[in-house]
């Protein structure tokens, strides 16, 4: 794709991440990274590489943190009576 790639992230709009978050869709079939296609999509909308790859990444932190607490969450219930996990 032509064009200069040399918007900071600072300088997204809604229109890049609803871009960025439809593109992301392709990383539902085999061989393709969810972190690529970020990528690519944001450096398809004017973005930078660095940018592109800051936006990239943490939106993965809440599921790699959130998931381990769910057996924490159930063996809690079962030593503390009257504990009540969070629905997630």
């Amino acid at each position: 794709m032509a064009g200069k790639r040399n918007r900071p992230i600072e300088k997204m709009n809604w229109r890049d991440a609803l871009f960025v978050g439809i593109a992301q869709v392709l990383a539902i079939f085999p061989g393709a990274s969810r972190s690529g296609t970020t990528i690519s999509a944001g450096m398809a909308r004017g973005l930078d590489r660095p940018s592109s790859a800051r936006f990239a990444f943490p939106d993965g932190r809440a599921s790699h943190t959130g998931l381990p607490a769910l057996p924490v969450a159930g063996s809690a219930k079962d030593t503390w009576p009257g504990f009540v996990p969070a629905r997630f």
